[in-house]
């Protein structure tokens, strides 16, 4: 480790680098070498490169490198700069021939150094201090090797820093300096070759004549005083003034967002649900007095605001663009978009800016607005990023704040991306333009802009952001399955943030904690698996126990086996209208699926039972169904006499959503509709009002409407019926869709004896009202139809079930709500429509 000694020479500014150098480990570098008229014949002087200035272009310092020693951060080297002549050492460029080298000062000791002869007028212009090589730019200085000692005649060198070259700098301390007088070295230089550092991103900003830096938040620094041509000078100044006003304006939209979600958590727990009003259980006497007060004000305004919501804000809206949603949702995404695109345009000046270029005489670069523009919309696609993630989560923030379960919205996090798709690809092609057609020279900008570090990692964010986009279309989800763009969008998601902070990661501060919210999320499904399913082990020890289900196959050949599951887990009971994920580890550790418990939360003894049914379509669910069908089979080859039940080991996640119960009141009238395999979520909400028999209304009417393929399909809830049915203020109909279709006379004899049979197999299982039905019911009818049955109080639709049939079973919904009337006091015509938005994609 060599380290400089204060010597004669520093009062002069001269630094003594190291003692008993020897020159020709520096020839390489030497561009000439001549004898200067000196009093001893083996002193002499080499012109050699102080060496190069790497520009970053995001306008950081990176440092005037000694060629490959030391790095000097400088802005001019004074009247001691030399040109370089005609000789090449590793390419460098032809910068014509050397420059008459100035007396330091007068006090300078003139037998150290003799003045260069006159030489002629250099051949290329050189300017005083540095010029341009492509996105280097090389200073110049004069070394003199005296008795063996290299100095560095640093002439007016303002040296704040030496540092060692890129490569090897992690692993050896630099010492910053902030005398000119005092050079510091930590490494020794005998190196037997150097390497010239990767170029970095250029920007038109010159860091070598700045006299200071300007910092910007998630931007480059800023070089002040401008000392650029006035058009590129008043061309940084929108720039910076437009990043700096999109940044607060990034702040603003989080400010948004969070007063938002703020007031949001206020309000709910201002405004209790509606059940929780009379929450002990009302006699008789109770429950008709009652039903005879009119609701407070308050009670009442809730009431009629949220019939005018339904009435004019649940139907769908653009089917075609938007899939079946509601016109709330639509009327959310557009309030954001607009509120996006004030934010993308305000406080941005245009212009258009034609300035010289430097190096090449007669051309100009056309800067305009387009680029703050750009980088506009890039800032707001980084600020988005972590709002997309958050509406992602399962494990989600949002819905502890609001009470909105995780999947409500998917909707808002769909075309968020596809907001984020569009900001991303006018950023790119908005400096495509620039960098490609308006910079010149052309090709050269072009081809020297898309090989820097950062542009590289642009365009892999770019390309991964495209590819999240395709794989998130319907059809092609229809094509490769929906388990395949679950895992492909986790992944290609992931890689993308940290994409998008190798291409700018001075706006880190958005993406870091969005990869955060990735992690936590899914660290936070692990631990709630754990704490479900650690439980005592044989009674003796604790430890990871999955539940073991129990499995009833009821065949389908035509569409797809139904498979029951039922089993007992000790944990804590969920809440009507949760879902629990499910993993079946004989199929797959690695899939897990959405399913709603068909029971009632009911723990007995520390333990919960669970009841679930699926059909087997396709993917994991038919693997199931199949590995049922596998072990009924086996049961029954190995004991005709009373087979044992087949049986599997499922791990559990859960419970997620919010209960749909929340505003269900004592005197609210209850239908629900359902559509096969959707009566897993209608059931629960009937089987928890036999439990609170005492706190209903006497007027309340209570109805299930299920649509099957056939009749025979109610034996997948056949102990669930029994249930209802002995309870006689429920009304059951169950509608097979699929029982009846006639094409002739005989046909319809036929199928009407079939039905016959069905309906007396159906009323083996319980006793309901079992009603034939060609083709699937008008749902828009059923629904008018209870409404006006109802003798009064509100009505609230429970639906599960196909898409088409929640679409046909809302707008129906929509069409009975009133506001008017319920401000008036009619509750009948304030009818609430609770869905499973999981069905809905």
């Amino acid at each position: 480790m060599l380290q400089s000694e204060p010597s004669p020479w520093e009062e002069w500014g001269w630094a003594d680098m190291s003692r008993g150098l020897e020159p020709q480990l520096y020839s390489q570098f030497t561009l000439e070498q001549e004898r200067w008229s000196r009093p001893r014949d083996e002193d002499k002087t080499m012109k050699m490169p102080v060496g190069w200035w790497s520009d970053d272009g995001r306008n950081r310092r990176a440092g005037l490198k000694l060629n490959p020693f030391v790095t000097l951060s400088s802005r001019t080297l004074g009247p001691y700069d030399l040109g370089w002549t005609r000789k090449r050492a590793h390419k460098v460029p032809n910068l014509g021939t050397p420059v008459t080298p100035q007396p330091r000062s007068p006090a300078a000791p003139q037998n150290l150094l003799k003045h260069a002869p006159e030489q002629e007028r250099p051949t290329e212009k050189v300017r005083r201090g540095f010029t341009k090589f492509g996105s280097l730019t090389y200073f110049y200085g004069s070394i003199a090797i005296l008795e063996d000692t290299m100095r560095i005649i640093p002439d007016q060198l303002p040296v704040m820093a030496l540092l060692l070259p890129t490569r090897i700098r992690a692993s050896h301390p630099v010492s910053l300096l902030q005398s000119p007088k005092h050079l510091h070295l930590s490494q020794s230089p005998r190196m037997a070759s150097a390497t010239v550092p990767d170029l970095s991103p250029r920007h038109i900003q010159d860091h070598a004549s700045a006299e200071s830096l300007e910092p910007h938040w998630g931007y480059a620094d800023r070089v002040v005083p401008c000392v650029n041509d006035p058009g590129s000078c008043a061309y940084l100044d929108v720039v910076y003034d437009a990043h700096d006003v999109g940044m607060i304006y990034t702040g603003i939209i989080w400010a948004t967002i969070g007063g938002i979600l703020l007031i949001w958590a206020v309000l709910r727990r201002v405004f209790t649900p509606l059940s929780r009003q009379n929450p002990r259980p009302l006699t008789d006497g109770q429950a008709e007095s009652a039903q005879n007060t009119s609701p407070g004000f308050l009670t009442r305004l809730r009431l009629t605001l949220w019939s005018y919501i339904n009435r004019f804000l649940l139907p769908d809206c653009c089917r075609p663009i938007f899939g079946r949603t509601t016109r709330l949702q639509v009327l959310i995404l557009a309030i954001l978009t607009g509120y996006l695109t004030i934010w993308t345009f305000a406080g941005m000046v245009y212009g258009i800016w034609i300035t010289p270029v430097a190096a090449h005489p007669g051309k100009y670069n056309t800067r305009s607005s387009l680029g703050p523009f750009a980088d506009r919309v890039g800032v707001l696609a980084y600020a988005l990023t972590p709002f997309s993630v958050l509406l992602a989560n399962r494990e989600s923030l949002l819905s502890v704040l609001t009470g909105i379960p995780y999947q409500n919205f998917n909707f808002l996090h769909r075309w968020l991306g596809y907001i984020i798709v569009v900001q991303s690809s006018l950023h790119t092609i908005g400096w495509s333009i620039i960098e490609i057609r308006l910079y010149q020279p052309q090709p050269q900008v072009a081809q020297n802009w898309i090989v820097q570090l950062y542009m590289i990692w642009g365009v892999v964010a770019m390309g991964l952001l495209l590819l999240l986009y395709v794989l998130s279309l319907p059809p092609v989800i229809r094509l490769t399955g929906y388990e395949f763009f679950r895992k492909s969008h986790y992944v290609l998601a992931l890689v993308y943030m940290g994409a998008c902070i190798g291409h700018w990661e001075q706006l880190h501060c958005f993406l870091t904690p969005a990869i955060l919210l990735w992690f936590i999320d899914r660290a936070a499904r692990g631990v709630r698996t754990f704490l479900v399913h650690y439980n005592f082990v044989d009674g003796a020890k604790r430890g990871f126990v999955a539940a073991r289900a129990s499995m009833t196959t009821f065949p389908h050949p035509e569409d797809g086996d139904v498979v029951r599951l039922d089993f007992e887990h000790p944990h804590e009971a969920w809440q009507v209208g949760q879902h629990f994920y499910l993993c079946f580890p004989e199929s797959s550790i690695w899939q897990s699926h959405p399913f709603t418990p068909l029971n009632a939360p009911v723990t007995v003894n520390g333990r919960t039972r669970h009841s679930y049914i699926f059909r087997g379509k396709q993917g994991e669910t038919k693997k199931i169904a199949e590995l049922a069908a596998r072990k009924s089979a086996a049961a029954a080859a190995a004991s005709a006499d009373k087979p044992e039940t087949p049986s599997t080991s499922v791990v559990l996640t859960g419970p997620y959503g919010d209960s749909t119960m929340r505003n269900v009141t004592h005197d609210a009238n209850i239908l629900c509709i359902a559509g096969g395999t959707g009566i897993t979520y209608v059931l629960p909400v009937l089987l928890s009002l036999l439990g609170a028999s005492n706190n209903t209304s006497p007027a309340r009417k209570i109805e299930l409407v299920w649509v099957v393929r056939h009749a025979e399909d109610a034996e997948w809830v056949g102990p669930e019926l029994d249930l209802l049915s002995k309870n006689g203020g429920i009304s059951l109909t169950i509608l097979p869709t699929r029982d009846a279709e006639p094409s002739s006379s005989d046909q319809e004899r036929s199928s009407d004896a079939e039905n016959e049979e069905k309906q007396a197999a159906v009323s083996s299982v319980s006793t309901v009202k079992a009603t034939s039905s060609r083709g699937h019911p008008d749902l828009g009818r059923l629904i008018r139809e209870f409404v006006e049955g109802t003798a009064r109080g509100r009505t609230i639709v429970f639906a599960s079930g196909p898409p088409s049939m929640l679409t046909d079973a809302r707008a129906a919904a929509a069409a009975c709500n009133s506001g008017a009337k319920v401000w008036k006091g009619e509750e009948r015509c304030s009818v609430d429509f609770v869905h499973d938005e999981r069905m809905e994609r």
